[in-house]
C-alpha cells in the first residue's frame, strides 16, 4: 500500500461516471503465500529502529519488513524488494534511507516507494546517520560507507576492523563530527566522515548505540554501560542502574530514556535515574527487550522484540512517567497447532491455550487450576474432543458439547443461541497418569495415543482413564502419528517405533542420530522432520530414506495443503516441495522459530516463540471478489469491495470491454473487505470494471 491514507494503491486513471461494473474471478495458479500477521498484532517483527518523521512514524524490522504508521495504532506494511534483515534507517534529502543485511542500502521516498541498492558486501551495515551533506553507514569489519545521494557509496579505509554497530552525528562547539561505536569498546570520531580516528576505548565491553542529544554525545552497550561527551574525545561514565544490554537512547531537552534487555532507565533533567520496569511504579513498561523509541514532542514511543510497543507519557509536568502497552496480545511460546471442525486450536507456555474459527482473530481460554503452571506442549484429539498434553504429565480435555447462551437484544427481547464447548471448556486428568512430560498426541481409531518423555506411550478410549503401554524406547517421543495401516512415534537420538494397534511397538531403524521432532502421514506417505534439517520420507513406516532440505536448522513440523509440502522450522525457516523430496527455501516474514502447523481451505497457519501465529493462503480462492459500493463523489470513484479474508485480486478497466488496462493488484483485508480511492479525472465518460485472479 502506498499511503495509510489509502486502503490499496493509488490509481493513476482518473474518477469516471460509472456506469457497469461485474465480478470475474477464476482459478489460478497456485501461489506462493502471502504471509499476514495473525498474533501479535499489529505486526510480529523485531522493532530493530524507530523514527518519526515527516508526519510519519517509521519501523524497520527483520526480513526486510517496514511499516509506518500516523497515529502508532494502524501500521502499515510496505514492499521493500528484499528479505534482509532492516537495521537502522534516517531521513536524508527528501528520503529513507535504510541500511541493512549483507551490504544493502534501501532508498524510499514519502511514499514508501524502495528501491535495493547493493554495496557489494557481506557485512552487515549496522547504522546510519547523516549531516545535512553526507550520509554515513557503519558495519561489520569497520565498514564504514558514505554517499552524498544514496545511490552511490564509496567505503573508506580506517586504522581498525571492529565490528561497528552504530553511528551518529552532532555538532559539539558547532563543529561537525561524525563518532561510531563498536564491539570492545570501540568509539571513532570523523569531522567529514572520510578521514577516522580511533579514541583509547573507555571500556571492554561491546558499545551498542551513540547518538547526539542536548548538546553531548551517548553512548550505551553491554552490561548496561553508559558513556557521555560534551566534544566526542573525552568520555565519561554515567550510572544508571542498569547491568544488562542496552540497544536505545532517546530523549527531549529535559530527559533521557535509555532502553535495552529487560532494562529501561529514565532521567529528568539532572534527577537520579529510575527504574521505569520497577513494580513499584503505579504504571511501569512491561519488562521486555526494547531495541529502539523515539520521542514526538508529546510522548516516549519504544519499541522492542516482537512487536512490542509502548508509550511513555506525563499527565503533567511533576508526574510520573505512565507506560502503557499498544496491544494486549499475547506472547507465551507456542507448541503445537491443530484445526478441528470449523476450529484452530493452539497450545504452549504458561498453560496456553488460544483458539480461533478463521485463524484470523484468537481468542485465549481459560484452563483448569490444576493445569495453570504448566507447558503445553501438544494438541490432538477426534473431531468432539479435543486434548491438550504438557509437562509433568499434564493432559487437559475438551468436549464438543452445545450449550445455551442467552444475550439481549436491542429491543431488550432474549435470543437463545447455541454454542459448542469444543476448545473452550476444558477440564484436567487428576491425577495425571505419568510425571513424565509428554507432547506426541493423536486419535488412532477408537483410541487417544500419547507420547513423552522416557520412551513413554499411554493410551485412551475416552480422554480422561489412560493406560501406559510397553515400548523398546527410552528416549524423548515427541509425535505420535496415525493412518489406517498403524502408527508411528518418533524422538530423540533419531528414533522411531511403530505399532499396528499402538499396543505393541517395534523399533525401526532411522539411520540417524538427529532428534526426529515430528511425524506425520501426508497423503500415501510418512513425512519425518527434526534436527539439522532431517527430512526423512517412508511409505510404510518400517523403512526410511533420508532427504537432502538444504538447511541445518531444526524443522519442527510438516504439512500437505494442495499438492504442496511445507516444513516449518527454527529462525522462521519454511521448506516447500511438490514431493516431499525436492525441498526450496521459500522462507516467511519472521526470524522466529516456528513449531506448529495446520491447515483449513487452503490456509496455512503456523505458530511459535513470543506468541508468533502466521498465515497465508497456499491455494487460490475460488469466491469471487464483488463490488459492494462504487459510488463517484468529488471527483473519485470510492470502491468497497467484498470477499474472503486476505484475498487477493486485480482491478482491471475498460472503455468499451474490449480493450483492457491492467490496474494495481489489490488485497482484502482480514474482515474480507477492502476500500479503494480512485483519484484523478479520466476523460471518457463510460467506465467499466472488473475482479480477476491477480496476475
Amino acid at each position: 500500500m502506498t499511503s495509510p491514507f489509502v486502503f490499496g494503491r493509488r490509481s493513476h486513471f482518473g474518477a469516471i461516471l460509472l456506469l457497469w461494473s461485474f465480478s470475474l474471478y477464476l482459478p489460478a495458479a497456485t501461489p506462493s503465500p502471502i504471509w499476514r500477521w495473525s498474533n501479535p498484532s499489529p505486526h510480529g517483527n523485531n522493532i530493530v529502529e524507530m523514527i518519526s518523521t515527516n508526519g510519519f512514524a517509521v519501523q524497520v524490522c527483520d526480513r526486510g519488513q517496514l511499516y509506518s504508521s500516523v497515529d502508532y495504532e494502524t501500521w502499515v506494511p510496505h514492499e521493500t524488494h528484499t528479505s534482509n534483515a532492516l537495521r537502522c534507517l534516517c531521513f536524508f534529502k527528501g528520503q529513507f534511507v535504510v541500511s541493512a543485511e549483507g551490504g544493502t542500502i534501501l532508498t524510499g521516498d514519502t511514499n514508501f516507494n524502495f528501491k535495493v541498492v547493493s554495496l557489494g558486501t557481506t557485512d552487515w551495515l549496522e547504522g546510519i546517520t547523516s549531516s545535512t551533506s553526507l550520509l554515513v553507514a557503519v558495519g561489520d569489519n569497520g565498514a564504514i560507507y558514505t554517499s552524498t545521494d544514496a545511490a552511490s557509496w564509496n567505503r573508506q579505509a580506517v586504522p581498525f576492523n571492529n565490528w561497528l554497530r552504530s553511528v551518529t552525528f552532532g555538532t559539539p562547539g558547532g563543529q561537525p563530527l561524525f563518532v561510531a561505536v563498536g564491539e570492545q569498546g570501540l568509539i571513532a570520531t570523523s569531522s567529514n566522515g572520510i578521514q577516522w580516528k580511533p579514541l583509547s576505548p573507555p571500556t571492554v565491553e561491546d558499545l551498542n548505540r551513540v547518538t547526539w542529544l542536548n548538546g553531548e554525545f551517548l553512548a550505551a552497550g553491554e552490561a548496561g554501560v553508559v558513556f557521555a561527551s560534551t566534544d566526542g574525545k573525552a568520555w565519561s561514565a554515567i550510572s544508571t542502574g542498569a547491568t544488562s544490554s542496552l540497544n536505545a537512547i532517546i530523549g527531549t531537552s529535559n530527559s533521557t530514556l535509555i532502553s535495552g534487555d529487560l532494562e529501561m532507565r529514565l532521567q529528568e533533567g539532572r534527577n537520579a535515574w529510575t527504574d521505569e520496569l520497577a513494580l513499584t511504579n503505579s504504571f511501569s513498561a512491561p519488562p521486555w527487550t526494547y531495541l529502539s523509541g523515539f520521542h514526538d514532542g508529546t510522548s516516549y514511543l519504544v519499541g522492542g522484540r516482537t512487536g512490542v510497543l509502548v508509550e511513555g507519557f506525563k499527565t503533567n509536568a511533576t508526574s510520573q512517567t505512565f507506560w502503557l502497552p499498544f496491544d494486549s496480545s499475547l506472547r507465551s511460546w507456542l507448541w503445537d497447532v491443530k484445526h478441528f471442525p470449523n476450529l484452530y486450536i493452539t497450545v504452549g507456555d504458561q498453560a496456553t491455550v488460544m483458539s480461533s474459527l478463521d485463524g484470523i482473530v484468537w481468542a485465549q481460554e481459560l484452563v483448569p487450576d490444576a493445569a495453570a503452571n504448566s507447558v503445553l506442549l501438544g494438541i490432538g484429539g477426534w473431531t468432539n474432543l479435543a486434548v491438550a498434553v504438557g509437562s509433568g504429565g499434564t493432559i487437559i480435555v475438551s468436549h464438543d458439547t452445545l450449550v445455551d447462551i442467552v444475550s439481549t437484544n436491542l429491543d431488550g427481547s432474549l435470543v437463545t443461541n447455541q454454542v459448542s464447548t469444543l476448545g473452550i471448556v476444558w477440564t484436567a486428568v487428576q491425577p495425571p497418569p505419568t510425571t513424565n512430560d509428554l507432547q506426541g498426541i493423536t486419535a488412532s481409531g477408537s483410541l487417544l495415543v500419547a507420547s513423552g518423555a522416557a520412551g513413554t506411550i499411554l493410551t485412551s478410549a475416552d480422554g480422561t482413564s489412560w493406560e501406559k503401554r510397553t515400548t523398546p524406547a527410552a528416549s524423548f517421543l515427541s509425535s505420535v502419528e496415525t493412518s489406517s495401516s498403524g502408527l508411528v512415534a518418533v524422538g530423540k537420538q533419531g528414533t522411531i517405533l511403530t505399532s499396528p494397534d499402538a499396543l505393541s511397538w517395534t523399533k525401526r531403524m532411522s539411520n540417524t542420530t538427529n532428534w526426529i521432532y515430528r511425524v506425520r502421514r501426508l497423503a500415501d506417505r510418512w513425512v519425518a522432520v527434526g534436527q539439522n534439517g532431517t527430512i526423512l520420507t517412508s511409505s510404510d513406516g518400517a523403512a526410511w530414506t533420508q532427504q537432502i532440505s538444504g538447511t541445518t536448522r531444526w524443522l519442527n513440523d510438516v504439512i500437505l495443503i494442495g499438492g504442496t509440502y511445507f516444513a516449518i522450522g527454527t529462525q522462521g525457516t519454511v521448506l516447500a516441495s511438490s514431493d516431499a523430496v525436492n525441498w526450496s527455501d521459500i522462507g516467511t516474514i519472521t526470524g522466529k522459530s516456528l513449531y506448529g502447523a495446520a491447515s483449513s481451505e487452503g490456509q496455512l497457519v503456523t505458530v511459535g516463540v513470543e506468541g508468533v501465529i502466521l498465515r497465508g493462503q497456499v491455494t487460490p480462492v475460488s469466491t469471487p471478489v464483488t463490488f459492494l459500493r462504487y459510488p463517484k463523489n468529488a471527483g473519485q470513484n470510492l470502491f468497497l469491495f467484498g470477499g474472503q479474508p486476505d484475498q487477493p485480486f486485480a482491478l482491471d478497466r475498460s472503455n468499451d470491454l474490449r480493450n483492457w488496462l491492467l490496474d494495481p493488484t489489490l488485497e482484502l483485508d482480514s474482515t474480507g473487505t477492502l476500500l479503494y480511492i480512485d483519484n484523478g479525472i479520466n476523460a471518457s465518460n463510460v467506465q467499466f470494471y472488473r475482479t480477476r485472479p491477480p496476475p
